[in-house]
């Protein structure tokens, strides 16, 4: 860098401010005192640097510059304002005499042997040149075989270069020119803490026998360590590396701290070995951030680092605790085929950017609760030995763990899928817990294989469900799941106890099969408001579907049921809701609006499809219209449409057909599923619902509906006691009060063994015998309480007055009697379970 330049830029400004402020001027040095070695610090009772410096004031050599005497080897290129010094004046001090003196100073040093050093530090380094506060000439080499000094706050104006044994202190050194130390060796530790790099710092291949000391170092260009050996700890903590940071291959074998380092460049630790502990904590990452293939034997530390680039640790040896717990990765984030040993702890981390973890290994635990993944979250094919903690973490783009391990536990309780969650043919052999967890997307998890308890209690699923093919060995819980749309279970294998208990099924829910449920299965509770299929399913042992609702068909074709099935105090309607949304302005336009010919042209054959769904969906029960011929579609703005003014909507006469016909197919099979059980309540149950769907539909011929209804009202499809006898008796009712309008004189014609003289004249008997004997007329004359020899006159006066209407009533009432006490014995026939 030019030395009229160097003032621009902002590091070198910082610190050559920062060694005025030290003043190294020559009544500086006086306070400044000596050191008994190289690593002990300033004493007071030694002598001055003064002394040091003895000589430039005895030869009168001090320079004015800045209302400051200086040495010439102190004679700074600036003062603390940016002010140049004259020209003429440095480079006149700055001269061959003045490099020549300063290489005679370090050629006069000397150090103990390298064992020694090992042992006691550089605190046994007594005889080493001082160079503290110097500001060295452009053309400064040294060419010596080892370079011991203490250049602590000294300017290098050229930079330096060195590649041998190198036993110093940089400290607040500041490198103006590139700093090149590849290969050297530095013996005991090294103290560059404070140093700032202007130019570029080159450390390749060099061999830290002791501590490397970097902390709050500054380094400008780029700072290559790329296949250096750090014997002991290296320190980096606090340093700000403004260029490429380059440390691929380097090996440490002690603590790298790089706590609270800032990488503005690219930063590069490719292939490193970390055998202590790495320590990132705090870091900042601006550029691209490359650990691929390193391998940490320690603890690697990188708690609330932050990485705005991408940052890759792909193939990476974690041994020890990978802790990234805090740590933002706003790029892409790449731990595929990263081995974890230790502990993977990233909770609370948060990835703006994808995170790949593909084929990644986890042999301890993997803790990543509460981390939040903004873009894909990719663990297909990973690992997980140790347990897996996502419990609270936040998924917003597709989470894709399909093919993914898990030997410990699975822990994803309370996570927020807001994109697609794929979980396919994974392997959970420990527990998995999904508890409350939220599917906004489409979550995937088919032809996964549950070893352990699959706990989906309280989950809900905004999207599909798919489990088709799954696997459940253990007990698979799903207690009070919410699946909002289609729920598919066809092919899942449950070979534990499934629990279903009070759960919601708004779309369709798929439970088809050959695979069996091996142990018990509970629906308690639950709600299909789509259907259910449990075509081809056996159920082993026993089955709840107690107080469950059931809209739209629930189909068990094939299917067998366990003795001890229940359906207590089920509800199943022919109903289905969560249908497709129908707008009063879209009905208006795409059917009604005549004006409009070719959108309604184009839009038709959609419009009379969703037109269709959506008023099959808002019918009431189907037994509740069951003895209409035809029915009428919903008002809209005052208009009431019929089929047969709009041929557009005759197809929904066929959907409800076919609807009802699906209905009564299913409910068929449920009736012979129970027979086959021997559950006679619920064979009641399930014919009373095949008998209610056929009269639903339109094709059934009014007589049959009738019959049908009036099958229900009298006794609940056969399953009443009461309701016969309750029917038997409001037509007892019905029958006295008609017989004592028919009893009250006068009496017109004659009478059996009455003559009509004497029947005109008959006057009104008294009323208690009036009721006894329109009560005792009800009952048919087989009981020969009603035979005429037992009626009184008047009695027969009446009946020869009315004699069709007698008639008439006697039929009716034989019929009513007939029917009701027949029904009451179907009925106690079946709640007794009495068979031919």
């Amino acid at each position: 860098m030019a030395h009229e330049d160097l003032w621009q830029n902002e590091h070198f400004r910082k610190a050559f401010q920062r060694w005025w402020d030290e003043d190294w001027s020559w009544d500086g040095l006086a306070e400044k005192h000596n050191k008994k070695s190289l690593d002990y610090k300033p004493n007071k009772f030694l002598s001055s640097l003064q002394d040091v410096w003895r000589e430039e004031e005895n030869q009168k050599r001090l320079i004015v510059f800045a209302d400051r005497e200086w040495t010439r080897f102190h004679l700074p290129p600036f003062d603390r304002e940016g002010n140049p010094c004259p020209p003429e004046l440095f480079s006149a001090a700055k001269n061959a005499d003045c490099v020549k003196k300063l290489q005679n100073r370090l050629q006069r040093t000397g150090a103990p042997d390298g064992e020694t050093i090992k042992r006691e530090g550089l605190w046994a380094v007594a005889q080493f040149t001082d160079l503290r506060g110097v500001v060295l000439p452009e053309s400064f080499v040294f060419d010596g075989d080892s370079l011991i000094a203490d250049f602590e706050s000294a300017i290098f104006m050229g930079g330096l270069a060195f590649g041998k044994r190198v036993i110093a202190r940089f400290g607040d050194a500041t490198f103006t020119g590139d700093a090149r130390f590849g290969g050297a060796t530095f013996t005991g530790d090294a103290g560059f803490r404070g140093a700032t790099f202007t130019g570029d710092a080159w450390f390749g291949g060099a061999t830290f026998t002791g501590d490397a000391w970097f902390g709050g170092a500054t380094f400008t260009g780029e700072a290559r360590f790329g296949g250096a050996t750090f014997s002991g700890d290296a320190w980096f903590g606090g340093a700000t590396f403004t260029g490429e940071a380059r440390f691929g291959d380097a090996t440490f074998s002690g603590d790298a701290w790089f706590g609270g380092a800032t990488f503005s460049g690219y930063a590069g630790f490719r292939g490193a070995t970390f055998t202590g502990d790495a320590r990132f904590g705090g870091a900042t990452f601006t550029g691209d951030a490359r650990f691929g293939g390193a391998t940490f034997s320690g603890v690697a530390w990188f708690r609330g680092a932050t990485f705005t680039g991408d940052a890759r640790f792909g193939d990476a040896a974690f041994a020890g605790v990978a802790w990234f717990g805090d740590a933002t990765f706003t790029g892409d984030a790449w731990f595929g085929g990263a081995t974890f040993t230790g502990e993977a702890r990233f909770g609370d981390a948060t990835f703006t950017g994808d995170a790949w973890f593909g084929g990644a290994t986890f042999t301890g635990e993997a803790r990543f609760g509460g981390a939040t993944f903004t873009g894909e979250a990719r663990f297909g094919g990973a690992t997980f030995t140790g347990d897996a903690r996502f419990g609270g973490a936040t998924f917003t783009g597709d989470a894709r763990f399909d093919y993914a391990t898990f030997t410990g536990d699975a822990g994803f309780d309370s996570a927020t899928f807001t994109g697609e969650a794929w979980f396919g043919s994974a392997t959970f052999t420990g527990d998995a817990g999904f508890c409350g967890a939220t599917f906004t997307g489409v979550a995937w998890i088919g032809g996964a294989t549950f070893t352990g308890d699959a706990g989906f209690g309280g989950a809900t699923f905004a999207r599909d469900a798919g489990f088709g093919g799954a696997t459940f060995t253990g007990d698979a819980r799903f207690d009070s799941a919410t699946f909002t749309r289609g729920a598919w279970f066809d092919n899942a294998t449950f070979s534990g106890n499934a629990w279903f208990r009070d759960a919601t099924f708004s779309g369709g829910a798929n439970f088809s099969g050959t695979g069996p449920f091996e142990k018990r299965a509970s629906f308690e509770y639950a709600r299909f408001y789509r259907g259910v299929e449990f075509s081809g399913r056996t159920f082993r042992e026993r089955t709840e579907f107690s107080k469950a609702r059931f809209h739209g068909v629930p189909k068990f074709h094939g299917a067998k049921l366990h003795p001890d099935t229940r359906f207590q105090n089920a509800w199943f309607s022919g109903e289905s809701y969560a249908l497709p949304p129908l707008s009063r302005e879209w009905f208006y336009e795409a059917l009604l609006h005549r004006s409009n010919q070719e959108a309604i042209k184009e839009e038709r054959p959609a419009a009379r499809t969703r037109l269709a769904i959506w008023m099959q969906g808002r019918r009431r029960m189907w037994d509740r219209r069951g003895l209409l011929g035809r029915w009428k579609a919903p008002r809209f703005g005052g208009w009431l449409f019929e089929t047969r003014r709009f041929p557009e909507l005759a197809m929904v006469g066929t959907a409800r057909n076919k609807d009802a016909e699906e209905y009564e197919i299913a409910y068929r099979q449920l009736r012979r599923l129970c027979a086959d059980i021997g559950s006679i309540e619920y064979e009641g149950l399930f014919h009373a619902l095949e008998l209610k769907a056929h009269r639903a539909r339109t094709d059934t011929q009014i007589p049959a509906r009738i019959a049908s209804w009036l099958y229900e009202m009298l006794s609940d499809y056969g399953r009443s006691m009461a309701r016969p006898m309750l029917a038997l008796l409001n037509a007892w009712f019905l029958a006295v009060i008609f017989y004592l309008l028919l009893f009250l004189p006068p009496y017109d014609s004659a009478g059996p063994g009455m003559s009509e003289a004497a029947c005109r004249a008959m006057g009104s008997p008294p009323g208690t015998e009036i009721w006894t004997a329109a009560a005792r007329e009800f009952l048919p004359s087989l009981f020969g309480m009603s035979a005429v020899a037992n009626r009184p006159e008047w009695l027969r006066c009446a009946e020869g007055s009315h004699p069709l209407l007698f008639f008439t009533a006697g039929v009716l009432q034989i019929l009513v009697f007939i029917a009701c006490v027949s029904l009451f014995l179907i009925a106690l026939r079946r709640r007794f379970q009495l068979r031919d």
